[in-house]
């Protein structure tokens, strides 16, 4: 090394620097950028002028490695589960409606005891209840109220629960005739030509006619009036009614007067009697109205125009009785009849005396039943009979 000549290294590190700040002078990087650069070039350049190897040991691997990419992460699509379709379950089948048997009366106390009870031995002499059931309308049977019948006494008791009915049509008789006879919450007394005597009676939760006939009008009434006293006390010792019987349903329930009742052709030209007419409701008698108003059937009839002959061997009239829901009395009333057939009709039954006695066809037809009856005879009566039925049967269903 000659002296005043700098040394190798000294020369070398002089160089790079005036390379590096002509570098440097010639670009315009931005600050940090420039800070960078600069180092890589000091590094650079130092590792050249210390030698080859240690360079290609350096620059073989990269300087500046970018962060690995974060994982992508792919979610599973959700799986898809059908929905499965309910199997629909049947309907229940409707349960069978029960039979409620035979209708009773909504008084709980029969007629026995309230003729213990009223004392009607002190009133009447020997009185012997009668059994009068089959005689009594089954839409009255049915409607519950109470009938005692003491007829070789002359004396009949009704007793109703329809004590709002009641009391209208005792404030009507109280306005027309009757008196007043002061029993019970209300009352009142009539009589008819034929020593016919009847006190009507609201007491408590029952509606009471009490019904007595004699040879005077004198007694009638001392008989009914005491009779009405002893029993309205009687009653008075069972305060509670029974709950009402309810009927199997029927479509005949629909029927409440006689407009409804209708054949076609209409009933005269079907029976072969164009000269009858009607229908008319048949009114029961005006002196027993529980059973007038509380009846549940409809009872209608046709017959001739006042003065108009009917020709022999027509129908010169007929009435009908329909009675919904009271098919359980079809066995008793169609007793001792012969069975028919008619269209429409479970069971049908023919009952008929003498030619000049009445003849009366029993049906049942959707749990109600109907009564049909002729005055009179004629050769196809039966068959007749049984063709207005059924088309009463057949009108009704459509």
């Amino acid at each position: 090394m000659m002296d005043g000549q700098p040394t190798f290294d000294a020369a070398r590190s002089a160089a790079m620097k005036t390379m590096l700040m002509k570098v440097a002078g010639e670009h315009t990087t931005p600050p940090r950028t420039k800070r960078i650069a600069l180092i890589v070039s000091l590094t650079v350049g130092a590792l050249l002028l210390a030698g080859g190897g240690a360079a290609w040991a350096i620059t073989g691997m990269p300087l500046f490695q970018a962060p690995a990419p974060a994982p992508v992460v792919v979610s599973p699509s959700p799986s898809v589960t059908p929905t499965r379709t309910p199997t629909p379950k049947p309907a229940p089948a409707p349960s069978p409606i029960a039979d409620p048997g035979p209708p009773y009366s909504t008084v709980p106390v029969d007629c026995a005891t309230l003729a213990a009870r009223a004392g009607l031995d002190s009133i009447v002499s020997n009185p012997k209840l009668s059994d009068v059931t089959k005689f009594d309308d089954p839409g009255v049977i049915q409607s519950g109220v109470l009938d005692c019948n003491w007829l070789s006494s002359g004396l009949q008791l009704l007793v109703s629960t329809d004590t709002s009915t009641g009391s209208a049509d005792i404030a009507d008789q109280r306005k027309v005739d009757a008196s007043n006879p002061d029993i019970g919450d209300l009352s009142a007394l009539r009589c008819i030509e034929i020593h016919d005597c009847t006190v009507s009676v609201i007491s408590g939760s029952y509606w009471l006619n009490v019904r007595a006939t004699s040879a005077s009008d004198a007694t009638s009434i001392d008989r009914a009036t005491r009779s009405a006293r002893g029993f309205t006390e009687a009653l008075a010792q069972t305060p509670q009614p029974r709950a009402p019987w309810t009927s199997l349903p029927t479509s005949w329930s629909t029927v409440t007067d006689c407009s409804q009742v209708t054949t076609e052709p209409p009933v005269p030209q079907f029976l072969g009697s164009p000269l009858l007419t009607g229908p008319q409701p048949v009114v029961q008698g005006t002196m027993d109205s529980i059973s007038f108003h509380e009846n549940q059937s409809v009872s209608c009839a046709w017959g001739p125009p006042s003065g108009v002959a009917i020709p022999a061997g027509s129908v010169r009239s007929v009435s009908l009785s329909i009675t919904p829901g009271a098919v359980w009395a079809y066995p008793t009333w169609a007793a001792g009849g012969m069975p028919v057939t008619v269209a429409g009709a479970q069971e049908a039954s023919f009952v008929c005396g003498n030619p000049e006695a009445l003849c009366i066809l029993y049906l049942v037809t959707d749990n109600t039943l109907m009564q049909l009856t002729f005055n009179e005879s004629t050769p196809d009566l039966l068959d007749k009979m049984e063709a207005f039925a059924a088309a009463l049967i057949a009108q009704h269903s459509r």
